[in-house]
């Protein structure tokens, strides 16, 4: 293919984009009569037509000319000509090869040694050998130096004008070298001296390069010598291109090995950096036109390649002409690598990756420095040579990605073993990027220099990007390679991370210590309130729960955006359930909490970097969360959630909940003060924490995470961008390419996407003869949730606004988004919405907002925790017939939850609370109304009860607001009351019918007497409970049961002492006298006869020290001891 070529590839048919056709052969190809979807593109010129090749095509490989023609087997296609003229050719061929290569190779200034030209090829010259006076002083081209520069000294050194030294400079561009000067020995290499010595004119307003111009001075006759095998080289290549039987003669000459010495071929390899950019193009196109056409050669040039590999990539590393990267040798891998046959046989027998990562590694290693006994990167700046190399060294990258493209059906051993021995290479360099180029966060004084991050940027999002996805695929294909893979994963990051050291569980009670807690958020009108109201806690634990936690303060300890590894182990991990395997195969290598720590770090940095926490870091900070947020969120935000998402599938519950808490420093926020100002640090770390919340436990359009298709996923996002604002079609293929890493190259089946662009969103022509827009339908308006993990903040917000002024006009009420299940492996998570913590957390932010008086809460605090609630109530919803049922609604509609965990005067359930907010009449909760009416109403229903029904109470309570004064607001509350004793009577007379044969034992037994009821044939003994309080009857059979320890004893003196649990509380029904309030002290108030109180009990007898030793545990309770001895 020539330069500028347009070339074709199918959408369809191609093996990989790689796999291009001419246009002479697509016109005559199946792909443009089936009318196919295609890719036009220009050639680079370093290509070659795949038409005619097998595995470049999953269908039609070959056009109409090309159809039926083959590379014949053996000498066949030599056989055609006359055994003469065969003869002849090869010796020619050989010949003009081997003067070829010598004239090409430059040593020394003795150029009449260098050449043993044949006699017969003596005439062919003229003249010019027997000239040995006559010089040429020759320039070559470099990327050293600009045009500028290059004019300015041939107008000074040669007198030349500017249109001449122009035309001198465009001539060295083009073709690699010009000719400058011909004359005298001693002038030519004089003219050279100028030169390589050239020093700018004072008054030169261009910044010339130190390095000097690439100079030649030599004889006249090598340089028309090698002008004339330029010309001949090229005659070779359209010789081949034309005769099949003169190719596999320039083949077989070239593959040919002489005595202690390389072949030709090795020989073009490992001399290139001695040519110039018009014999590079000549040698690319004898490769291309007769070593890449003839099949049977193509693996033994492929196996070639890899034995010189290193050696060829280091001259291409230290060349200095980049831009000729199209006609460099190393540029040919593409027609190799990407061929599966050829690619599958490197790796396997010859070590292909591992030969090819190691230049990576080579080139890198000399930026791994050993710190407190873990290697990594450090100090990589930004310099113009070093620029230049690491542009060069993308393409090993490249050469890597081409043999991971190709995936056998069936993986030999030898291919698996092959495979893990470069694995563990490429996890040995990754791991060296594991935490590299970490912050401290600045508390006291602004930062005096900002540290240097885009390259450490540059090298994961650009270079190891490149194959990350392509290593994963192949760590998933085989049981073998997973379970190998993933033990090698997660010991690297085992081993190279400092940060894992975990505190002894039975030493450690709780993580969240209320005072110490408090004064770590460093100050604040909030720190003085709580060590003025909560003094009397102290170190008290607010959880009383024995677990282990990884040692790190974020506000303290360095923390990295760069974890490599962890994002490797997330994908890896994710296709745990493709294999069946037992989970407790993993979990005797690591712990779940040991690896969580990693992607919770960066999560938290890039929420506190957003919420303007390390300002006095400098810009760099927000640069870098940018990047890691917005710019590539593909590789390391969403991989970040998704080895969160995973992993806390393997912790408890309760736990990972606690953990999250600790390392979001929210713990004073779970306890409600009588009076609270604000504290914005501690708000933006709540709204953090339910953001987090909604990410890794709600979202779920996502592979391996749920039971969503690919198509669903792409749906997802796509409802999501179209949500923001109407768009082009080609803005929502690349959003898509953004969005997904795993869709870059799968991201070519446009016809997928483009049936579900027609099928939710619309066109609308903007302009007559202009693009048109893509615009959501209405019917897909309720899969948008503001929330959505690929939203930034900005964007959240647009679509946001745009959402509401949409439903404005919606007669059809709240619906909720689509919630596909969970996997088998991430289930789990579904019962993180009962766990206390966030029972807590819904129910103080709840309070807050209600109470009206706390600057703890925002409304976007309270939008998160009313979509955490209808995410929990639509996944039990969702699954009505799971054996483990997550009673989700049970725990919303319980005033006595224990979840709440703190006792309070006021104590209510967060059902009532958000009827509660239906009453309000702000514009932040008017929005959100819809939602809150469709959680009360779908709890009613899951409840099976009226008491929270939305037809009833949540009418009742809408129609006033608070401002409409203090009648309007006793009238509400009396139609609430009304209602809720109306309810509560048809529960009661429901209740009655249920359970009719009970009601009729008791109708018997209220006929009988008390004699009769307390006759037990026994003395009776009474137990004091108050004055004046009947005798209790004593057990049928002498011997109880502890509910505790399980052990049975007799109820007699001198035995253990037994009791019963039993809950007293304040009663206002019960209460006689009206006008007294009741005692603070009035758990004690049932010894003097109380009959303000309500008392019950479950009936389970238990030991004293039973209870006494398990009280031990949490100090919480120790007050609870006193009232029992």
């Amino acid at each position: 293919l020539q330069y500028n070529e347009p070339t074709f590839s199918c959408l369809e048919c191609a093996l990989d984009r790689t796999c291009v056709m001419c246009m002479d052969c697509y016109y005559a190809s199946p792909h443009h009569t089936e009318k196919h979807n295609l890719h036009v593109n220009t050639s680079h010129g370093s290509g070659m037509c795949d038409c005619g090749d097998e595995e470049a095509w999953k269908y039609g490989h070959a056009c109409s000319v090309h159809a039926g023609k083959g590379d014949e087997d053996d000498n066949a296609v030599e056989m055609k000509l006359p055994p003469k003229v065969r003869n002849t050719a090869t010796i020619i061929f050989k010949e003009l090869l081997e003067l070829a290569m010598k004239a090409f190779i430059e040593k020394g200034e003795s150029y009449d040694e260098q050449f043993d030209i044949p006699v017969a090829l003596l005439p062919a010259f003229g003249d010019c050998i027997d000239v040995s006076d006559r010089y040429v002083t020759v320039i070559y081209n470099d990327e050293v130096h600009n045009f500028d520069e290059v004019i300015a000294q041939f107008k000074q050194l040669l007198k030349s004008s500017h249109s001449e030294a122009s035309a001198y400079a465009t001539s060295i561009d083009r073709e690699g070298r010009m000719l400058i000067r011909t004359a005298g020995k001693e002038e030519c290499q004089e003219l050279t001296r100028q030169f390589l010595s050239y020093k700018p004119g004072e008054h030169s307003r261009i910044r010339f390069n130190k390095e000097p111009l690439v100079t030649k001075s030599m004889p006249e006759f090598v340089f028309v010598l090698q002008n004339i095998m330029v010309d001949i080289v090229d005659w070779l290549s359209d010789l081949s291109r034309l005769n099949a039987a003169f190719k596999r003669i320039a083949c077989n000459v070239s593959f040919k090995e002489e005595e202690n010495s390389e072949c030709f071929i090795e020989r073009v390899m490992l001399h290139e950096p001695y040519f110039w950019k018009k014999v590079k193009c000549a040698w690319h196109n004898l490769f291309m036109s007769a070593y890449f056409g003839d099949s049977l050669y193509k693996k033994d040039i492929g196996v070639l390649f890899i034995k010189n590999y290193s050696a060829v990539f280091r001259s291409f590393l230290e060349d200095d002409k980049v831009r000729e990267f199209p006609y460099c040798i190393i540029s040919l891998t593409v027609q190799l690598f990407t061929v599966p046959s050829i690619s599958n046989i490197l790796m396997t027998e010859y070590s292909a990756l591992q030969i090819i990562f190691q230049q990576f590694v080579d080139f890198y290693s000399k930026f791994v420095k050993q710190e407190s006994g873990i290697s990594k990167f450090q100090n990589l700046q930004s310099n113009s040579t070093i620029s230049k190399r690491r542009a060069r060294i993308n393409h090993v990258l490249l050469d890597a990605k081409y043999i991971l493209t190709n995936i056998p059906d069936d993986i030999p051993s030898e291919t698996e073993d092959a495979f893990l021995v470069f694995l563990q290479l490429f996890v040995n360099f990754i791991s060296y990027m594991q935490e590299m180029n970490p912050h401290i966060r600045e508390s006291g004084n602004h930062i005096l220099r900002e540290k240097e991050w885009d390259q450490y940027f540059i090298l994961e999002i650009s270079e190891i990007r490149q194959i990350m996805s392509y290593v994963a695929r192949w760590c998933t294909a085989t049981p073998r390679l997973f379970v190998k893979s993933l033990e090698m994963v997660i010991k690297a990051q085992m081993d190279n991370s400092e940060k894992f050291e975990l505190c002894d569980p039975t030493s450690v009670t709780s993580t969240v210590s209320l005072a110490s807690l408090v004064r770590s958020l460093g100050g604040g009108p909030l720190t003085a309130q709580w060590e003025q109201q909560h003094r009397q806690l102290g170190d008290q634990p607010l959880f009383a729960r024995r677990m282990s936690y990884v040692q790190h303060d974020m506000f303290k300890d360095p923390v990295s955006f760069h974890i490599p590894v962890t994002r490797l182990f997330s994908i890896v991990f994710s296709h745990f359930p493709k294999f069946d395997l037992p989970i407790n195969l993993l979990l005797k290598t690591f712990t779940p909490e040991e690896l969580l720590d990693l992607p919770l770090r960066s999560i938290l940095l890039s929420q506190q970097i957003e919420a303007s926490m390390w300002k006095r870091n400098g810009t760099t900070m927000e640069n870098q969360s940018m990047c890691y947020r917005d710019h590539y969120k593909s590789i390391m935000w969403d991989k970040d959630l998704l080895a969160v998402q995973l992993l806390l599938t393997l912790c408890h519950p309760e736990d990972a909940i606690l953990k999250l808490v600790q390392k979001y420093k929210i713990e004073p926020y779970l306890v409600l003060l009588k009076s609270e100002t604000s504290y914005d640090p501690l708000l933006r770390m709540a709204e953090a924490f339910s953001s987090l919340l909604l990410y890794v436990i709600c979202e779920r359009f996502r592979l391996n995470i749920s039971e969503a298709k690919e198509s669903d996923i792409i749906r997802k996002d796509a409802v999501h961008v179209l949500a923001i604002s109407n768009v082009p079609r080609s803005k929502m293929i690349k959003t898509l390419e953004a969005n997904f890493d795993h869709f870059e190259e799968d991201i070519t089946k446009t016809d997928e996407i483009d049936e579900i662009l027609d099928q939710i969103a619309e066109k609308i022509p903007v302009k007559e003869g202009v693009k048109t827009m893509l615009k959501l339908k209405p019917e897909y308006y309720n899969e948008f949730t503001p929330f959505y993990y690929h939203y930034s903040h900005g964007q959240r917000q647009s679509a946001e606004n745009t959402y509401y002024q949409r439903q404005a006009n919606n007669t059809a009420g709240f619906r909720p988004p689509p919630l596909p299940a969970f996997t088998e492996l991430t289930k789990k998570l579904r019962h993180y919405f009962t766990c206390p913590v966030i029972q807590r957390f819904i129910y103080v932010v709840l309070k807050r907002f209600s109470g009206d008086t706390s600057g703890l809460v925002s409304d976007l605090l309270l939008h998160q925790i009313l979509y955490l609630t209808m995410f929990g109530v639509l996944d039990e919803l969702n699954t009505p017939d799971d054996p483990l049922p997550v009673k989700f609604t049970y725990c919303l509609t319980r005033p006595d939850n224990p979840a709440y965990l703190i006792e309070e005067d006021d104590q209510c359930s967060i059902l009532s609370l958000l009827i509660g907010l239906l009453s309000v009449d702000v514009k932040s909760v008017n929005e959100i109304k819809p939602l809150i009416r469709w959680i009360l109403k779908t709890s009613d229903t899951l409840n099976n009860t009226s008491s929270t029904s939305e037809e009833g109470v949540g009418e009742a309570v809408v129609e006033q607001s608070p401002k409409s004064g203090g009648d309007s607001h006793k009238e509400m509350m009396k139609k609430r009351r009304d209602l809720l004793l109306k309810n509560f009577k048809n529960q009661q007379a429901k209740f009655m019918v249920e359970n009719q044969e009970a009601f009729n034992n008791m109708a018997e037994d209220e006929n009988k007497t008390e004699e009769e009821l307390m006759e037990t044939g026994e003395e009776t003994e009474h137990f004091v409970c108050g004055p004046n309080k009947g005798p209790i009857p004593r057990p049928e059979s002498n011997i109880l049961t502890c509910i505790l320890c399980k052990d049975s004893e007799k109820v007699n003196t001198g035995y253990s002492t037994m009791m019963y649990g039993c809950l007293i509380e304040k009663s206002v029904v019960l209460k006689t006298d009206k006008d007294n309030e009741i005692s603070d002290d009035y758990r004690m108030s049932y010894l003097v006869g109380g009959e303000n109180l309500h008392i019950q009990s479950c009936g389970h007898p238990m030991h004293l020290k039973c209870l006494q030793s398990i009280m031990k545990l949490s100090p919480a309770l120790q007050h609870l001891l006193t009232m029992t001895g």
